[in-house]
């Protein structure tokens, strides 16, 4: 089970392990069972989310926003104790720009770096559905950056080895190495068929035009909540589509704009950076 924030290398991930013979990944990323479904839905839909043609020796699933709500460790503790956590983090300063275009793609305005800050995470990753529990999570962009804390909740329940800390700074400087780590915390080995270096995805960009990428992410929606993950999936990966629709951001004022902020909030530069290597050396103590 991978969780972790929007932007953390989740989607390289989801595509990573549904390519290996041995998995079987959800339908589509966010399931999102265990905060959303599991008052309304069995625990056979859940099943039902995954595909069972082959003698599949891991069956998996990638929900970024498992992270944010306490009692979802308990729950999914409850449904399996062995359950393996893939845990995604990564650098603060570098991760809130990213949020940043990805609320650009979303034609997402505010009024100041503080507003962005402010602003509830679901409310710009845009995957929540309406009048769930999902959707009434408050935690806001500058609340998700602490990392150590989440973390820590998880392992209230999970032993350490049940746990493996995904650095998006480790993808960065080799794809092929975070592939193997992942694979063999896993257990498993590569196969021909294991896409090893999947090059970028979910890169930054911006609408090209701001209302016609706001029809767009409501379309994305709309799929989600119709479970339709082969569409959305086969029209996110279409080349055309995203030729008309963006264009690479450019994010150097917002980055001017974020120092000079932490430059005034030095403490609270300190807090999420503190909690990042906090993270790390849990993972490495």
């Amino acid at each position: 089970m991978c969780i972790g924030v929007g932007r953390s290398g989740t989607t390289w991930i989801y595509k990573l392990l549904d390519s290996h013979k041995d998995i079987s990944m959800a339908l589509g990323k966010d399931t999102n069972y265990f905060n959303n479904f599991y008052r309304t839905h069995s625990i056979d839909w859940y099943h039902k989310q995954f595909s069972t043609k082959k003698n599949y020796k891991i069956f998996g699933e990638v929900s970024n926003n498992y992270y944010f709500n306490e009692g979802i460790a308990e729950r999914i503790f409850k449904y399996n104790p062995k359950t393996k956590l893939i845990f995604c983090i990564r650098e603060p300063l570098d991760l809130l720009l990213t949020i940043k275009s990805f609320a650009d793609r979303r034609s997402l305005k505010f009024h100041s770096v503080e507003d962005f800050l402010q602003t509830p995470i679901v409310n710009i990753m845009g995957q929540a559905i309406p009048n769930s529990e999902e959707s009434r999570d408050a935690t806001t962009v500058f609340q998700s950056l602490f990392f150590d804390a989440y973390l820590i909740n998880f392992l209230k329940f999970f032993p350490k080895e049940n746990i493996y800390l995904f650095k998006y700074e480790d993808l960065k400087e080799n794809s092929k190495v975070s592939s193997e780590n992942l694979l063999n915390f896993l257990g498993l080995r590569h196969t021909q068929e294991t896409l090893l270096n999947l090059g970028k995805v979910n890169v930054r960009v911006r609408s090209r035009v701001p209302f016609i990428g706001f029809i767009a992410s409501l379309v994305a929606q709309a799929l989600r909540l119709m479970r339709m993950y082969s569409l959305l999936g086969k029209l996110k990966r279409s080349k055309i589509i995203y030729r008309i629709l963006f264009t690479k951001s450019i994010d150097n004022d917002f980055r001017m704009e974020l120092n000079n902020y932490f430059n005034h909030n030095s403490d609270m530069k300190q807090k999420i950076t503190s909690s990042y290597f906090n993270a790390c050396s849990i993972d490495s103590g």
